[in-house]
C-alpha cells in the first residue's frame, strides 16, 4: 500500500483540480466527463485517460481496490473474458515472496443495471500466511461506453468495503448520456 504521504498528495492535486465536490458523507467526483459518489474515507490512487480506454484505480478501507475500466461500446469484452484476462493477468504478477491462486469463478448473475460475477482466490504471503481474497466485477453499459468496476478485497475487510463499491458502482453516470 502507499503511504499515507503520498496518498494525501494524490487526494491534495484532486481536489486543487476540482475533481471532487463534498457533499455529506460522501465525495462526488467529476472529471472528463465521468461522475459518480466515493465514500469519504476512500481516494483516488490514479486516473489514466488513454485513446482506446480510461482506468481509474480507487483505494478503500484495509487493502481494498476499486477499478473502473471504461472502453468503448463497440469493442468491449463480455464480462467473463474480462474478468478471466483479468485474473489470468494478476497471476502473472506473482513474485518471490508473493503469490495468486488461480481463482474459482461464480456464476453470472444479471440486473437491469449491470451484470456481474465474483471470484475468490488466495494470496499467500511468505509462503506461510495465506489470505483469502474476491474479485467482485460489474459491467455496465451506459450511453455508448461500457464500464467494469471491480473491487478487489481480502475478505476480512469485504464488510467494510462492499458498500463503498455499490455506491460508486450504483452511482456512475457520464455527463451527457442519455439514460
Amino acid at each position: 500500500m502507499k503511504s499515507v504521504l503520498s496518498i494525501a498528495l494524490i487526494v491534495m492535486i484532486s481536489l486543487i483540480s476540482g475533481a471532487f465536490a463534498q457533499t455529506g458523507d460522501h465525495q462526488t467526483y467529476e472529471k472528463d466527463g465521468l461522475v459518480f459518489a466515493l465514500p469519504d474515507n476512500w481516494s483516488i490512487a490514479e486516473d489514466t485517460i488513454n485513446p482506446a480506454d480510461r482506468l481509474i484505480l480507487i483505494e478503500g478501507p484495509g487493502d481494498a481496490l476499486l477499478i473502473i475500466n471504461m472502453f468503448a461500446a463497440d469493442g468491449a469484452l463480455p464480462l467473463m473474458d474480462y474478468a478471466r484476462i483479468y485474473s489470468d493477468a494478476m497471476i502473472n504478477e506473482n513474485s518471490f515472496l508473493l503469490t495468486r491462486t488461480a481463482g474459482e469463478f461464480g456464476k453470472v448473475e444479471k440486473t437491469a443495471d449491470y451484470e456481474s460475477v465474483v471470484e475468490t482466490f488466495t494470496q499467500k504471503f511468505f509462503w506461510v500466511m495465506n489470505i483469502e481474497f474476491s474479485t467482485t466485477f460489474r459491467r455496465m453499459l451506459i450511453s455508448d461506453k461500457v464500464l467494469y468496476v471491480s473491487l478487489v478485497v481480502a475478505d476480512e475487510s469485504k464488510e467494510q468495503a462492499f458498500p463503498g463499491f455499490v455506491q460508486v458502482s450504483s452511482s456512475i453516470k457520464i455527463s451527457g448520456a442519455k439514460p
